[in-house]
């Protein structure tokens, strides 16, 4: 949703990327490297100037909206942002994860969706 999303710059993305997740760096670092950086460059300008809201509207199905509770890089506003678009949307912020809680706390992350699903 727009107005939400503040200027993201590369030294606002280094605490998000190295913090506690040990081997999601090197992870990154690879798929970055395989899918070219100007591609990745390229696709991360484009997410962050796409007006997402009129795709969100679009969707039917029960959905999930997962935020890491300490996200350096999107503040929580667009999470609640998200969920209150979606139609049939469920927030779930897990406060120790960052801007990749599926990394960060794997195992809380698994929990939810788990839970969601059934």
């Amino acid at each position: 949703p727009q107005g939400t999303r503040r200027r993201v710059r590369a030294m606002d993305v280094v605490p998000s990327v190295r913090g506690d997740s040990a081997g999601f760096a090197p992870m990154l670092v690879r798929d970055l490297l395989r899918s070219h950086p100007r591609s990745f460059v390229t696709a991360a300008v484009d997410a962050l100037q796409t007006d997402w809201a009129s795709h969100l509207t679009r969707i039917t199905a029960p959905t999930l909206v997962v935020w890491g509770g300490r996200d350096a890089l999107t503040p929580l506003a667009l999470g609640r942002a998200i969920a209150e678009t979606v139609a049939d949307a469920r927030l779930i912020v897990l406060p120790n994860g960052g801007h990749n809680p599926m990394w960060d706390c794997a195992g809380a992350f698994n929990a939810e969706v788990l839970r969601f699903l059934r």
